[in-house]
Order: C-alpha cells, then structure tokens, then sequence
C-alpha cells in the first residue's frame, strides 16, 4: 500500500510489516496503525510512524543492541492478548526522545512495545518495579558499543 507521511511524503508500506495496537498508545488512544521504517545502517534504530496519523513519528530502538543486560518478564496476559506462543515470535522495541546529539538522547526502558512479529499484535508495556528509567541515557550505552567494536 502507498501511504503519505507528512514527514517523509510518499512511501511503499508493506502490509503484512504493520502493527496494531489495540488500544493505542499512552496519550495516543486513537493511533492504532504502525509500520517500522529502519533507518542508518547498524539496524539498531527506526522510525514508528502512526498510517492514523500522517504527523505522528517515534524514533525507536531495539534496546538488546545497546542495553546488553536489558531484561524484563511478559505476563502471561500480555502473552495471551497479543497471541505469543513462542519466544521467536516476539520484537521488543523502546522509544527515543532525542536530544541536542544522540549521546544526550535518552531510551524509556520502563515501558518498552512489545510486538508479536508473527500476527502484528502490539502493546505498550508497563514494567513495574523495574531497575530501569523512562529517560535511559544513551551516551554511556553507546560508548560501551564503540569500545566492543575496536
């Protein structure tokens, strides 16, 4: 399917690549409909970007790819309401709030989307008691991964 973004204009979505959320996303009820458009060329980063609403983009991330020991339990509910039978099935993502550079960026950790890539089911996660923030640093992250790269 064809769909306009305001922000990157007319762009090719593959349909079977959307991903629903139910019930929206926090603030967002209404926003339903997302497809991921990766972006650079590590694969750590991509765009969130809203088929309801033309305007509305999040920059993700796959957090295992700078967060190493990142790790939280899916309830069973979650489990069921989004159809998650095996492990594979599962894609885990977290938003970025950009800062005035990426190592002043910061990840929500507390609250990562989970999607089962199988069937596209979506759901924003809320990790109680968790040991990780809503505003995750990226800066020490990222020269953790340059210093595993040289």
């Amino acid at each position: 399917m064809i769909f306009e973004s305001e922000i990157f204009g007319r762009i090719e979505v593959d349909e079977s690549k959307i991903c629903c959320f139910e019930n929206g996303l926090p603030g967002f009820p209404d926003v339903r409909r997302f497809v991921t458009i990766p972006f650079g060329s590590n694969g750590v980063f991509a765009y969130l970007h809203s088929l309801d609403n033309r305007s509305l983009c999040f920059v993700i991330m796959n957090p295992f790819f700078l967060f190493r020991d990142y790790a939280f339990q899916l309830s069973e509910s979650v489990k069921w309401e989004l159809d998650i039978s095996e492990k594979s099935e599962i894609g885990v993502y977290v938003i970025v709030t950009l800062g005035e550079d990426i190592n002043s960026s910061t990840a929500n950790l507390r609250a990562p989307l989970v999607v089962n890539l199988s069937n596209g089911k979506a759901k924003q996660v809320i990790v109680e008691d968790s040991p990780y923030a809503t505003k995750e640093p990226l800066g020490s992250a990222l020269e953790s991964l340059k210093e595993v790269g040289s």
